[in-house]
């Protein structure tokens, strides 16, 4: 059995899509569980359990590699009764910057 070139690109671009598909799925995981102990530490709850990407960019870390800055979006409420946004910077596995915006305590 023999393979074209044609048939080999294809084979490659799908190995490449699903490896970044799981990493990302591995980085929003991630992500996630550190806004919730965020949202802990901070007294604060985490609505919806879950977080979304906003957006992607390419930086070069502190060990002078390029890594996706993947930025996330989250809800949380101070009293049950409002919502309010945060923000998590995740460079490559690593959590970079995390903020929540300003609420009621």
């Amino acid at each position: 059995m023999y393979i074209d070139l044609g048939s080999f690109s294809w084979l490659i671009l799908l190995f490449v899509i699903g490896g970044y598909w799981w990493r990302a799925r591995e980085v929003k995981e991630l992500a996630l569980k550190a806004a919730r102990a965020h949202c802990e530490q901070m007294n604060v709850q985490l609505l919806d359990y879950s977080t979304y990407q906003q957006r992607l960019r390419i930086k070069r870390g502190s060990d002078g590699k390029l890594h996706l800055l993947r930025t996330f979006q989250f809800e949380f409420s101070s009293m049950g009764e409002d919502r309010y946004l945060g923000k998590i910077e995740m460079l490559g596995k690593r959590m970079q910057h995390i903020e929540l915006a300003p609420h009621r305590i």
